[in-house]
This record gives structure tokens, C-alpha cells and sequence, in this order.
């Protein structure tokens, strides 16, 4: 299904109480690159938004608190 998230997907992401948005793109962990925006795929955001799709909210256990994240594009 293409319109769910997957390895090599790139998304943007909009945290819902800051309306802070983020984009990455989701790699295998040796890949993962934060500083180019590409997190893997066992990262808390990674693993939490993995087969979701387009519209979905995802909460993710972060070390700040639970957040939660809108995929408001995917690619």
C-alpha cells in the first residue's frame, strides 16, 4: 500500500501542540541520519509512525513526554 509509511518513505510530520512540522525521511538504522533528516525506522517517531498513512495521529513516547504527531504528507 503506497499511501502507508514505510522504509524510504518521506513524511511530514506536525506536532499537534505546538503545531511545530517536521519532515524525515525513514531509513534502516544504519542509514539514519539525523542531521539530514533521516531517521530509522527503530527510532521512537520511526517505529510509531511506520504503516500508518496519510491524516493518521501517532503518538510517540519521546524522553520529553508523549507527543503526538499528524502525517500531513507522504512521499
Amino acid at each position: 500500500d503506497s499511501a502507508r509509511v514505510h522504509i524510504g518513505s518521506k513524511v511530514e510530520l506536525t506536532e499537534t501542540t505546538s503545531n511545530k512540522t517536521v519532515k524525515y525521511q525513514l531509513v534502516e538504522p544504519n542509514e539514519a541520519n539525523p542531521l539530514a533528516s533521516k531517521i530509522s525506522i527503530a527510532s521512537p517517531v520511526g517505529s510509531a509512525i511506520l504503516g500508518h498513512k496519510l491524516g493518521d495521529e501517532v503518538k510517540v513516547k519521546t524522553p520529553k513526554g508523549q507527543q503526538v504527531y499528524k502525517i500531513i504528507q507522504t512521499s
